[in-house]
């Protein structure tokens, strides 16, 4: 196993747990979407693991954020403002341009661009990587016509 994956499959839980929201997602969903070619029991012990070392990033931060779990699901909860992708949603949602462009500031490009996944992984986060690009570029459009300037619209 290369090394870059041990920190890779936390990060992509994070994200995963980030994207669904409050609701969380069943553990063998997980454990499918992040490890769809090891068996279900090596995918299961490597969920565990990749849990482990989200809460001890968690823990060291002052967020809030802290995950919840039992034996089917697993979530991640605290203040939503303080996950970008929720806080985009916020500020994209609000008829303030002030606050729509502070989204533009947190979107900082596309969802784990330039991260290679297997292609069912790829196309589970795609999904998610290509909704948040249309809002971004409907946010420019939005800013654009506000100020005039599109270059200041930049998301």
């Amino acid at each position: 196993m290369r090394k870059w994956s041990l920190l890779l499959y936390p990060l992509l839980l994070a994200a995963a747990l980030a994207l669904v929201g409050p609701k969380g997602s069943r553990r063998d969903a997980l454990a499918e979407l992040l490890w769809p070619d090891r068996a279900e029991p090596q995918a299961r012990s490597s969920l565990r693991q990749a849990l482990t070392a989200v809460r001890t990033a968690l823990g060291s931060d002052e967020t809030g954020l802290h995950l919840a779990a039992d034996a089917e699901s697993v979530r991640l909860l605290g203040p939503v403002e303080h996950v970008d992708i929720h806080a985009f949603d916020r500020l994209a949602d609000s008829a303030v341009p002030e606050e729509q462009a502070r989204a533009c500031d947190l979107y900082g490009g596309d969802l784990l661009e330039g991260v290679s996944l297997e292609s069912a992984t790829d196309r589970w986060f795609e999904g998610y990587a290509a909704a948040f690009r249309r809002r971004a570029l409907a946010l420019v459009e939005t800013l654009s016509g506000v100020g005039g300037d599109p270059a200041a619209a930049a998301c």
